[in-house]
């Protein structure tokens, strides 16, 4: 079964600027999907593709991504590990959006496997400052 987190960076947002981008993020995995929408700091994707990059060389056991925090929940956090012994990535993702009801929010948490080369190309393309999107496609029933 396919898992798949896409990213979409907004350019003509009120949010982006030089130091910020506006991104939507959705997760589809197992049957489950979720989405949310945040703000964040360039320089913290910057971090996150540092520490993927330091994951891969083997240097750091996990890479992690946290977006859009408001007063009552994270609106993504994303945590990459290594799959076991192999090349392999476990993404670990929650996304969270503001529901119907001023106090509520909806919740979407799962994770999945996938090659190390496409965290590293995800995370490449958060940080090109060209790509429009940034797209992570794996095995949702992998048992890594």
């Amino acid at each position: 079964m396919t898992a798949e987190l896409l990213f979409r960076l907004i350019a003509d947002s009120p949010g982006t600027s030089g130091d910020f981008v506006d991104v939507t993020a959705g997760v589809s995995c197992r049957g489950f999907t979720g989405a949310t929408r945040f703000a964040i700091a360039r320089r913290d994707l910057s971090a996150f593709a540092a520490e993927v990059a330091a994951l891969h060389r083997r240097d750091a056991d996990q890479a992690q991504l946290i977006g859009g925090w408001d007063a009552a929940s994270e609106r993504l956090r994303l945590q990459v590990t290594r799959a076991g012994t192999t090349d392999a990535c476990t993404i670990r993702i929650r996304v969270a959006s503001p529901g119907a009801r001023t106090d509520q929010w909806d919740r979407a948490e799962t994770q999945f496997v996938c090659p190390a080369k496409s965290v590293t190309a995800f995370a490449e393309a958060l940080t090109s400052g060209t790509a429009k999107s940034a797209q992570l496609v794996g095995d949702a029933e992998s048992t890594l």
